[in-house]
């Protein structure tokens, strides 16, 4: 895929665009409209079924519960963030609303809860990790997590060899990228904390049920004026190098691994709960990028692209923009398919025929 821009994509033309599509599309045709198929409710909404979470918890278990050498464990989940992690790029959006996409597929699957849907967590409403976060196996402190570094790593060592000898040499060259040429590469970035990403329990989160809130800094990035400062940007993505605004989506880079430029969705809301999930000290729960939620329960990732953080236990380990930079390529321009296959090869999908089931 060659990388071909054409100055910035204003999100009027891609708007505009998109109408014309749309207006095509609305030609006669014997297929009836349909409405919504899910819903997603707001955690704190006291309308919300007590199903939702109920089957949340109930697909987290089955996927905590399954062999390490199934790509819908838990942890295997999350291996996809380690191998993948756009961010300060205009795939930061669209790549993390496909990834928290196969997770809802996921639990919606084991829960047979034909209805769930993730929910969200409205930081500008309630900017504090929710209360119902902290119950069961939605608190990654739970019983139901590897508790350990060490524990995890006896677990997941054969899997992790098994899964590296798969790889085709694409996609061992974009993981060469991320600084991951070897299983010995992949367990010392997922190493216990601080050297690595995990960490072990009682400290997988950093804010408690007794002292949830974010902290002031956090709380004026997720405040109403700065969600819609972002929403009012005039660019879709901006330019990789250039004087106009970065964009919604953070502007255009050649491929997942390139750093462009950061817009204040991702930089301003996304960033700092991310960061401010580790409390007082940053010492704890989404400060590494080791997640099978991107954004969850105690961070965000803009998934709807509507301020909101869908909600999710994210458990050691973790995700963070911070710590995906650190792992940014050193060689410039691999292409996106590239970085797609690495993607594809570690969840080990098979390739859905309509919907995104996972196998």
């Amino acid at each position: 895929m060659t990388a071909l821009f054409h100055g910035a994509v204003t999100r009027r033309k891609f708007l505009g665009t998109s109408a014309a599509a749309l207006a095509a599309s609305a030609l006669p045709s014997a297929a009836p409209a349909q409405g919504a198929r899910f819903r997603r409710f707001e955690i704190s909404d006291p309308g919300m079924p007590p199903r939702v979470l109920d089957s949340y918890k109930k697909g987290i278990r089955e996927m905590l519960n399954r062999p390490p050498t199934d790509p819908r464990n838990w942890y295997r989940n999350a291996f996809l963030h380690v191998f993948d992690c756009p961010h300060q790029n205009w795939w930061f959006l669209a790549w993390h609303r496909a990834y928290i996409g196969w997770l809802e597929a996921t639990i919606r699957a084991f829960s047979g809860d034909a209805e769930f849907a993730l929910p969200y967590w409205d930081w500008t409403k309630t900017p504090r990790v929710p209360a119902a976060m902290f119950d069961d196996v939605l608190d990654p402190n739970n019983a139901g997590f590897i508790p350990t570094f060490d524990a995890f790593k006896t677990q997941f060592d054969a899997p992790v060899t098994a899964l590296f000898a798969t790889f085709s040499q694409a996609q061992q060259d974009v993981l060469a990228q991320r600084g991951l040429t070897s299983t010995a590469d992949f367990w010392s970035a997922v190493a216990a904390a601080p050297a690595g990403m995990f960490f072990e329990q009682p400290d997988a989160r950093g804010l408690k049920a007794a002292s949830p809130d974010l902290d002031r800094t956090t709380r004026a990035t997720v405040a109403a004026a700065t969600i819609r400062s972002a929403l009012r940007t005039a660019n879709f993505a901006g330019t990789a190098s250039g004087a106009d605004a970065a964009g919604f989506a953070s502007a255009q880079a050649a491929s997942h691994n390139d750093q462009s430029r950061e817009g204040i969705l991702e930089s301003q809301p996304h960033d700092n709960v991310h960061g401010a999930m580790g409390g007082a000290a940053g010492s704890a729960f989404m400060v590494s990028f080791l997640s099978p939620v991107s954004t969850p329960s105690s961070s965000c990732t803009m998934a709807t692209s509507t301020g909101c953080g869908t909600c999710g236990p994210a458990g050691k380990p973790r995700s963070d923009a911070r710590h995906c930079r650190k792992a940014r390529i050193s060689r410039r321009g691999r292409t996106s398919s590239s970085c797609s296959s690495a993607m594809q090869a570690a969840s080990r999908w098979r390739r859905p025929t309509r919907a995104t089931t996972p196998r």
